[in-house]
């Protein structure tokens, strides 16, 4: 574990300072030659690369290439953080429907959530506004009954 943490370490740095800059010359159409200005090849670091302005092009192209494993992990961190983001989009939809139990409201949406998962695994367009009707529809034992209150 200590070896992949400081795998990340050193590639978020490399990130941070952009330490691996290259310029890339277009030899032909399916080939490129990389020089680098500063920094070298590390294959576990992020690399930077200017495209070389050619004549036939008025602008330069940047690119950040990164490795494969490090694009797996940051793919994984933005599922993370978006399920995080529908989990307490849901608790707030919940609250406004006013739940005796925001607990037991909250693990019936988080079983639908699941379900929806089965689906389309990565919960996109999902609205969490429906979902807490719907957990007041069919479980309204969870929630205040405001008519009977007036």
């Amino acid at each position: 574990m200590a070896k992949s943490s400081s795998a990340q370490k050193e590639l978020i740095r490399s990130l941070q300072d952009a330490s691996n800059v290259a310029i890339a010359t277009c030899i032909d159409d399916t080939h490129l030659s990389l020089e680098f200005q500063q920094g070298s090849f590390q294959e576990k670091e992020a690399w930077f690369i200017k495209m070389q302005q050619t004549s036939q092009s008025a602008s330069s192209s940047e690119f950040v290439v990164l490795p494969e494993t490090a694009l797996n992990i940051l793919l994984d961190s933005l599922k993370s953080q978006h399920e995080e983001k529908l989990v307490l989009m849901l608790q707030k939809d919940i609250l406004n429907l006013m739940p005796l139990d925001l607990e037991d409201a909250l693990a019936v949406g988080l079983e639908e959530l699941e379900k929806l998962r089965a689906k389309d695994e990565t919960l996109r367009n999902i609205d969490t506004e429906l979902i807490a009707k719907r957990i007041k529809t069919n479980y309204p034992n969870l929630f205040f009954d405001v008519s009977k209150i007036l």
